[in-house]
């Protein structure tokens, strides 16, 4: 497991991450937002796209899985036990920040199931898109491992979880959730962080409103 805070890749900076995006602290009474991205975290095998689907369930919202929107070189790469690189992801992450901020565009809110494994990916997708929050996926190598040997239909290679391990670097600035926990449990977990961040109401028309500490 690296360690966050690697430096960006020399593609990452050129479309957009030269420098990482700071927080910006919104008053009382001026941050409203018509929409939040939910973005859940983690390896294969962490429970993204399971959780995903019960968390858009619970917020009558769209959600999106990143697995989708990978090319059919990427897929034929992962299907073959072949890690994908930072110039394989670059595409695939330009997809997915545009759906997001389409998403935000409408006033929808959206859950998105997204390994994002590094650092550099997540200020990627949330630097310009108001909104983003993070959720990490956090389980032991054991238990995933069990899970994938018991998958079925999926075009990634279960050997490529350790690759996976070794490329993560672990969020600081996100809610780590133990996929132990069942997948209700842990839905309940997010919506209710997701309410004392200030969100309001659910489904397309929530709102998002930011308290200044």
């Amino acid at each position: 497991m690296r360690k966050t805070g690697s430096r960006l890749t020399p593609l990452l900076h050129e479309i957009g991450l030269a420098s990482p995006a700071k927080p910006t602290k919104a008053t009382k009474d001026v941050s409203v937002r018509s929409s939040v991205i939910v973005v859940l975290l983690g390896v294969s095998g962490s429970g993204k796209t399971t959780i995903g689907k019960l968390l858009a369930k619970r917020l009558d919202c769209p959600f999106y899985d990143a697995d989708e929107l990978h090319s059919a070189r990427n897929v034929s790469k992962m299907a073959r036990g072949l890690a994908l690189t930072d110039q394989d992801r670059e595409p695939w992450l330009v997809q997915v920040k545009e759906l997001m901020q389409a998403a935000i565009e409408r006033k929808e809110t959206a859950v998105f199931a997204c390994s994002a494994l590094k650092e550099s990916y997540r200020l990627f997708l949330a630097r310009g898109t108001e909104g983003v929050q993070f959720y990490y996926l956090k389980g032991e190598p054991d238990l995933i491992k069990q899970r994938l040997a018991g998958r079925k239909n999926h075009f990634m290679n279960p050997e490529l979880l350790e690759s996976q391990f070794d490329s993560l670097e672990e969020p600081t600035g996100a809610p780590a959730l133990d996929i132990a926990l069942e997948p209700d449990a842990i839905v309940g977990l997010i919506l209710e962080a997701t309410e004392k961040s200030g969100w309001r109401g659910g489904g397309r028309n929530s709102e998002l409103l930011e308290w200044e500490e």
